[in-house]
């Protein structure tokens, strides 16, 4: 679908809410994540000769660089040279999704997400955009696996831009006002909805507000313990999540 936000928007409106979109377990889901995760780690072995610790941690609200770094710390590799080798991680990364993808699908949309997308872009008070711990390419090339690409038209902040998840709202925020034409937006206007708990923390950094989807691999009681400013268990009443929205 073929979608043009700025035709409805009013650039200048404090009351224009600008919505920056996780997309791992919040707009789609990976089908199967050991397999994916072992791709991965294949993919930093033929990198950095190891994969480190890829398939012992985290990766619930962490930055692919984060991630990396995490990995392979112990084996003696620093975050400067894991930026080092920034393109070829990108490569071999993609690499993986294209190869995944030649026999099945890798990622699924979460449920009813692209309604809710539909709607929010055709509403003026809208805006939507991406906060994603992903490197860009990757954040577009999972995107489009599941057909929602196009619903992302305004720049965002991705995993590229910094390791460090709570410094990607201030590059969203000055990215948007040019795109916008506006001197500056403020941080209330802008809605961070994520899976975790560190989508959460990151819009308390920033002075965002923030809906929680448990849609990811964190629990529902977790995430409302975090105190989000909404939760819900999925995005799929796109009714429900509209009205709670326009609270904001």
């Amino acid at each position: 679908m073929e979608i043009n936000q700025n035709k409805h928007l009013s650039a200048s409106s404090k009351n224009l809410r600008i919505l920056l979109f996780d997309i791992d377990g919040t707009l789609l889901s990976t089908i199967n994540r050991e397999l994916y995760r072992k791709n991965i780690a294949q993919a930093l072995i033929n990198i950095f000769g190891t994969a480190g610790k890829l398939l012992e941690i985290s990766f619930s609200g962490k930055t692919d660089l984060q991630i990396v770094s995490e990995a392979l710390e112990n084996e003696g590799f620093t975050l400067a040279q894991v930026w080092e080798n920034f393109s070829k991680i990108e490569a071999e990364f993609t690499n993986v999704i294209d190869v995944l993808s030649k026999s099945s699908p890798v990622f699924k949309p979460c449920p009813n997400v692209e309604e809710l997308l539909i709607k929010l872009s055709l509403d003026s008070r809208y805006l939507i955009s991406l906060l994603t711990g992903n490197i860009e390419s990757l954040s577009w090339k999972k995107l489009s696996h599941v057909g929602l690409r196009n619903y992302f038209l305004a720049p965002g902040a991705f995993g590229s831009d910094n390791e460090d998840r709570t410094k990607l709202t201030a590059i969203a925020q000055k990215r948007i006002a040019s795109f916008l034409s506006v001197e500056s937006l403020l941080p209330n206007q802008f809605i961070i909805i994520g899976d975790t708990i560190r989508d959460i923390a990151c819009a308390r950094h920033f002075g965002a507000k923030v809906l929680a989807v448990a849609t990811g691999v964190t629990k529902l009681e977790d995430l409302a313990n975090a105190q989000p400013d909404l939760l819900f268990e999925t995005l799929s009443d796109t009714n429900k999540v509209l009205s709670a929205l326009a609270s904001l």
